[in-house]
């Protein structure tokens, strides 16, 4: 995907302009359709037949995104609910399913690994993956090659380089 200025001024644009497509043809079915009552002239019932195509089209796509996103939302706030109270969740009792390395030897296991999105993996990172709003992002470091608040703070850096938000959580003594 392009990130320069004009691309994202035409995808914005673009959806601007089919947005205002869309309401055009919804207003012109809505007069087609009052004009074909009070008339009752066959072109104004034509016109109103062949524009309600597109508005019930428009509609169904409409109505099932707000199913779809009602659904979502409700599946994810039950998941949440059942984070919190350290109930078992579909991601928490999702079978493990082990990712090995590029890089090094190593071995980790994903929930659900279907469910996560793999992204592309850039260097320093071996792998890369995606569920909703979290990410895991693994960088590989050989035996011996610092202390953890080392590798802390040189992944911390790495990510946020990567990330537009970034939020972090440590136990113990390593806290920054």
């Amino acid at each position: 995907m392009n990130d320069s200025t004009a691309y994202q001024i035409g995808e914005i644009a673009s959806a601007i302009m089919g947005v205002l497509m869309m309401f055009g043809i919804c207003v012109f079915f809505v007069v087609a359709l009052v004009k074909a009552f009070s008339t009752r002239r066959k072109e104004w019932i034509i016109a109103a037949v062949v524009a309600s195509l597109p508005f019930l089209l428009f509609l169904g796509a409409f109505l099932t995104g707000v199913v779809m996103g009602f659904t979502k939302a409700i599946n994810r706030s039950n998941e949440i609910a059942a984070a919190r109270h350290g109930s078992p969740s579909e991601l928490l009792t999702a079978t493990m399913t082990p990712v090995s390395g590029n890089v090094l030897p190593y071995q980790i296991s994903l929930p659900s690994l279907e469910a996560w999105a793999k992204n592309d993996s850039k260097p320093p990172f071996d792998y890369m993956f995606s569920y909703r709003d979290a990410y895991v992002a693994i960088i590989p470091e050989g035996i011996g090659l610092g202390t953890p608040e080392r590798i802390y703070a040189v992944s911390r850096k790495n990510l946020a380089s990567k990330a537009s938000s970034l939020q972090t959580t440590t136990s113990g003594s390593h806290r920054n």
